[in-house]
């Protein structure tokens, strides 16, 4: 009760694909160049997709690329809001400019604040991702 696609699809057993059927094991299954699927859908190779990715209604990743105008004040500051979890349980990895460290703050639910510790202003992009866990 498998398919897999790549080069050509592939099926094996009884392949539903979503469509209503009493036995739950009928179509459960779907592998991406892997011809044993162990999992709803099981990828072997790269992924690369456009949009979110949710876990249990929330979403998992999120990044995004902050520009010189996006940050405030002295030392410099930019608010990041709309994440929209349940909880502060995520992570936060901030990338930017080599002489300047990055720390972040006000951690809630919806955001938090990028903090750069220089009131030199700032002439290149700043990148964060955050991981929910």
């Amino acid at each position: 009760d498998s398919i897999n696609i790549g080069g050509a699809i592939f099926a094996t057993g009884c392949v539903n694909l979503g469509l209503p059927s009493s036995d739950p094991a009928v179509g459960s299954k779907v592998g991406i160049l892997n011809n044993n699927a162990q999992y709803t859908l099981d990828v072997s190779g790269d992924i690369n997709y456009t949009g979110n990715i949710y876990k249990n209604g929330q979403r998992k990743f999120l990044s995004g690329i902050l520009q010189p105008s996006d940050f405030y004040g002295t030392p410099y500051t930019a608010i990041i809001s709309g994440l929209g979890y349940n909880d502060t349980n995520y992570t936060i990895s901030i990338t930017g400019v080599d002489a300047r460290s990055w720390t972040y703050s006000n951690k809630t639910n919806d955001g938090f604040y990028i903090n750069s510790n220089s009131d030199i202003p700032l002439t290149e992009e700043v990148s964060y991702t955050v991981i929910h866990l």
